[in-house]
């Protein structure tokens, strides 16, 4: 509060207005979303994923806790979470449930193959449409990605598990030689920080971390906090019987980058899409990359104010920021990228540009895609579908229309 603020004199009050009959039948304006989405990352690489055998090979933290979240299963099938946290973590955890009942196999899209050349892998049992959810499942394993445990901790977690659960982690695959630490360095995902534990975790399904990478993924993996369970959602529309990928490494470094990252950290080369493609073929897509990465780096868009004085200056032509947007666009579906993060930063920007121009065909296009991509990433549409029902609604609509006086 301003200092003073309480002595200063008050004004006097004046009568609301009457609403008029034009006010009345006056259009709500329908904002376009902003701000930035955020998205869970792969940390099984071992630069990445630190969890260490002992406690003097760090500075020492606090002595680990192992319990269930939550507590006891309700319902048949239904997967508790064996948690790995600090004894402050575990009560803010146990205080903020009880979570729903999560049935793995309740809305579940996939299931698990065998798949030549990569051992176990996940199709789709359905068509699923861009930003849909594949599958929702509570992780087996929840630890922190950097954490110093005692050299017991294979046994004491394992023993710490329900049977059916060990079992299920044990089963995955492997690319270290302990046990329960070398499954969750091989298949864990990022789930950002717990309540109470400023610290990166990662979490370890029984089928979600089944499903093999791909440098250009057709899936994405987030976390749902208030459900307590990880979500696979599609990127692209995905057909029946496909196999369903994620991106183990960042989506824009080069060939040769990508597949040594990968063969350090799992024992793999791939040979996705992107990397079988003709030498001289992946060398332009490595530059188309970089060119990519420099672009998406901080996921920085066009500011609100280079297209208002674009809408503004009658001179200017009106395809004057369409095409180096347009064209990263391109660029984009030539590399089959589709990081959502990436994507809105060209599609807000062209609803906005094409909102001005009163084309809407082209701003409903782009809001769908902003849409998709957004559920992708949150679950929801995060308000672009109302955008994409009435464009004409938003402060934009015809706004170049207007200061060119057609």
């Amino acid at each position: 509060m301003r200092r003073g603020f309480l002595r200063m004199p008050l004004s006097p009050i004046q009568p609301s207005p009457v609403p008029t009959p034009e006010a009345a039948l006056a259009p709500t304006l329908v904002p376009i979303p902003d701000g930035h989405i955020g998205c869970c990352e792969r940390v099984g690489l071992s630069e990445l994923l630190k969890i260490l055998r002992n406690a003097g090979e760090s500075t020492p933290s606090p002595q680990p806790v192992i319990f269930q979240v939550p507590p006891k299963a309700t319902q048949p099938n239904e997967i508790t979470t064996t948690c790995i946290t600090i004894p402050e973590t575990r009560e803010k955890l146990l205080s903020k449930g009880p979570y729903p009942p999560i049935n793995s196999s309740e809305g579940c899209r996939i299931r698990v193959v065998d798949v030549p050349g990569k051992g176990k892998g996940c199709v789709s049992t359905s068509v699923i449409p861009r930003g849909a959810l594949i599958i929702r499942e509570r992780p087996l394993v929840i630890a922190p990605t950097v954490m110093a445990f005692p050299g017991n901790f294979d046994r004491t977690v394992a023993r710490a598990m329900p049977p059916g659960a060990r079992a299920a982690l044990l089963s995955l695959n492997n690319c270290y030689e302990d046990k329960v630490i070398g499954v969750l360095r091989t298949n864990n995902w990022g789930i950002g920080a717990l309540p109470g534990h400023d610290a990166p975790y990662g979490g370890t399904g029984a089928i979600i971390s089944r499903i093999n990478h791909s440098c250009a993924p057709n899936a994405l993996f987030r976390w749902n906090e208030d459900m307590f369970a990880a979500e696979v959602r599609a990127l692209r529309p995905i057909a029946r019987g496909e196999e369903v990928t994620m991106c183990y490494v960042p989506e824009l470094e080069g060939y040769a980058s990508r597949q040594a990252r990968l063969r350090d950290a799992y024992g793999f080369t791939c040979t996705c899409e992107l990397c079988m493609r003709a030498p001289p073929v992946r060398a332009l897509s490595d530059h188309r990359r970089s060119q990519l990465e420099g672009l998406t780096a901080h996921y920085d868009e066009l500011p609100d104010g280079r297209v208002w004085a674009w809408a503004r200056d009658v001179g200017a032509p009106d395809d004057a920021l369409l095409g180096a947007l347009e064209e990263q666009a391109v660029m984009m579906e030539r590399e089959l990228y589709v990081r959502p993060e990436g994507w809105l930063t060209v599609a807000r920007p062209l609803v906005k540009i094409y909102c001005a121009l009163g084309n809407t065909v082209a701003a409903r296009r782009w809001a769908v895609c902003a849409a998709s991509y957004t559920r992708a990433a949150t679950g929801t549409d995060g308000g672009w579908e109302a955008v994409a029902r009435v464009p004409e609604q938003t402060i934009w609509w015809g706004a170049r229309a207007k200061t060119s006086g057609r």
